[in-house]
């Protein structure tokens, strides 16, 4: 799982801050056999069922297991990608049906796995049943804007509370995915971006960050 959280849950960590930004505190409501989550009265996003979380058990099903016939392939698409990519690499954690973890534990690997999957954009969970379902936003819509500073600050801290057991890695791959240039003496890294965020960052010698400042970029007029 490791590599997983190295790749995609900082970007993750973006999208919901993102899609946070976006919807608010808007009612919701989904609709798997339309494929739709929406919220409010107008908007309206393509989703996809990734898995689901069971209180009792705490158990953890991937949607591609889930025996719900109803379910169509439209919606298991994604979920299907993720076992493929379990089968490519000998993953378990990724095509066996069912794990028992906890709440967290599951939210942190669809997190991670909606960084990875190529047209997710967000993740969204909420309640099922006797627990959790968490959908993948497959709209583009939801397309990331430029980073600013304070929005990558913000999403490395809240990244590290996270627990990620290769954080250098993890902000490497994270901000050269957003199109930062990185420029590294020692522990030190200046980090721009194109479109005008600006943040140094100081990492100790086992790898964790322990220092944050950001130069934020000029309004635009």
């Amino acid at each position: 799982m490791n590599d997983l959280l190295t790749r995609g849950l900082l970007l993750a960590v973006e999208q919901q801050a993102h899609l946070i930004d976006v919807v608010g505190e808007r009612p919701w409501r989904y609709d798997l056999d339309a494929g739709t989550l929406r919220f409010g009265d107008f908007l309206t996003f393509s989703v996809e069922l990734l898995g689901t979380w069971a209180h009792g058990d705490s158990t953890f099903l991937w949607a591609w297991a889930n025996e719900q016939r109803w379910l169509s392939d439209r919606v298991l698409r994604q979920a299907l990608t993720v076992k493929a990519m379990g089968e490519a690499n000998d993953d378990t954690l990724l095509t066996h049906p069912v794990h028992a973890v906890g709440q967290h534990d599951a939210f942190v690997l669809c997190m991670a796995l909606a960084g990875v999957l190529e047209d997710v954009t967000a993740l969204y969970r909420g309640p099922h049943g006797g627990g959790e379902m968490f959908l993948v936003v497959t709209d583009p819509q939801l397309a990331l804007p430029p980073p600013t500073t304070i929005r990558t600050i913000r999403v490395l801290g809240e990244g590290m509370d996270l627990g990620l057991a290769e954080p250098e890695a993890a902000v490497d791959h994270y901000l050269t995915t957003r199109g930062f240039n990185l420029d590294k003496v020692g522990g030190t890294w200046t980090c721009t971006h194109p479109g005008g965020a600006n943040l140094e960052l100081e990492f100790n010698p086992g790898g964790r960050l322990v220092r944050m400042e950001g130069v934020q970029e000029p309004e635009s007029l």
